[in-house]
């Protein structure tokens, strides 16, 4: 029996499903897609803990499970991520589907407030963007077909968060994406390391690392800083 023909993409019904079309391997799509639902969900704990806690930081003005920045008329020069994501989003469900733009898209270019989406389209708007900036396809894939935490830490990092080194410099992030500083400004994947709780020994897949509580990453107390 043949490879599956590639998946065409615009024929998704959400950007999620756009991006497994693309990226993943056609005979091993469904499989694959929970790869990318692992990485969302440990990037919405990263940013909010899964949207237990949200506006975290007011003089960044960052809402949402994903901590967009967003406008705000006490800060009017400041950035307006959530405004760009939600462009591309309108950019890609123009070209896919029935080539309609979901009525919340426009819903929030007016009320923009991260807070007021429901969880599914947190999660368009996360990807939305990601399926729109340059580079970031390699680094999915590698998601997607290979569960790789290095790529997920790095997606993370570069094209969301936007500052770098922050997942060097936080044991709590390195513990939610399973990875470890290794000391020359990159990171190890620590499903290899016998040692680390998310050892992935002999074709096995270890623990996740948003269900392992004891390395301190998983914080008990509401209105703290996370990162």
């Amino acid at each position: 029996m043949g490879k599956k023909k590639r998946l065409d993409p615009d024929k998704a019904t959400s950007i999620f499903e756009r991006i497994v079309r693309r990226l993943s391997d056609p005979d091993e799509a469904d499989y694959q897609s929970h790869n990318l639902l692992n990485h969302m969900g440990r990037v919405r704990f990263a940013e909010s803990e899964s949207g237990t806690v949200s506006d975290l930081s007011k003089e960044h003005y960052v809402k949402g499970q994903y901590q967009f920045k967003y406008f705000d008329e006490d800060n009017p020069e400041g950035q307006q991520a959530f405004r760009t994501a939600l462009n591309r989003a309108e950019k890609v469900y123009s070209k896919i589907g029935d080539n309609k733009v979901p009525g919340w898209v426009h819903e929030a270019m007016e009320h923009n407030d991260p807070d007021l989406l429901t969880n599914a389209q947190s999660d368009e708007l996360y990807l939305a963007n990601l399926d729109q900036i340059k580079g970031s396809d390699k680094y999915l894939k590698r998601i997607l077909q290979d569960n790789d935490p290095r790529a997920g830490a790095h997606v993370y990092e570069k094209y969301h968060h936007t500052t770098a080194g922050i997942v060097n410099s936080s044991p709590r992030l390195q513990g939610i994406f399973g990875v470890l500083d290794d000391g020359k400004g990159g990171l190890i994947d620590t499903y290899k390391i016998p040692e680390s709780p998310f050892y992935r020994g002999a074709g096995g897949y270890g623990r996740s690392a948003l269900e392992f509580n004891s390395g301190g990453f998983v914080r008990p107390n509401p209105g703290r800083k996370l990162i």
